[in-house]
């Protein structure tokens, strides 16, 4: 979703998204081939099958992985993060090893269940984002995706 956000702008985007959903919906299509695509050459390029791969967060796992993120999920409602990104992010689950996803920011928590509901998701790695969320005790979410199979 992020990257047509970056094609479309996020304006544009979220109007397609209520006028031409099936547009978006083939979008995403392309761009999820296109992440497989670009995965299967890392892992030829490095050897992922025999030395693993190492995330920007320094996660390290035997094999693929991938580290997903939808800065646009605090933009959209839970019905059209179902819709639009779980399918992309267990298509994605598929293609790896190992999947952790960056929840990032408040506008994004309400995501977390149907996060946790994808069966090739791992992890979740919880950053507050910028702002009054920083200062916040998130150790309550902490627990709860936890609780949900995901810490």
């Amino acid at each position: 979703m992020d990257s047509l956000a970056a094609i479309r702008g996020n304006e544009r985007l979220l109007v397609d998204l209520v006028d031409c959903p099936d547009k978006v919906k083939r979008a995403l299509d392309q761009v999820c081939s296109a992440h497989t695509e670009m995965l299967e050459a890392y892992a030829q390029l490095l050897d992922f099958d025999t030395y693993g791969s190492i995330n920007v967060e320094g996660l390290y796992t035997p094999g693929r992985q991938s580290r997903p993120q939808c800065d646009m999920s605090c933009m959209i409602s839970q019905k059209m993060f179902r819709e639009f990104v779980v399918p992309c992010l267990e298509r994605e689950a598929e293609d790896v090893d190992a999947m952790h996803y960056h929840l990032d920011g408040p506008g994004a928590i309400q995501h977390l269940e149907a996060l946790c509901e994808i069966e090739g998701l791992d992890t979740i790695s919880w950053v507050p984002g910028s702002g009054e969320g920083q200062a916040q005790d998130w150790a309550m979410l902490h627990k709860k995706i936890d609780d949900l199979g995901k810490g």
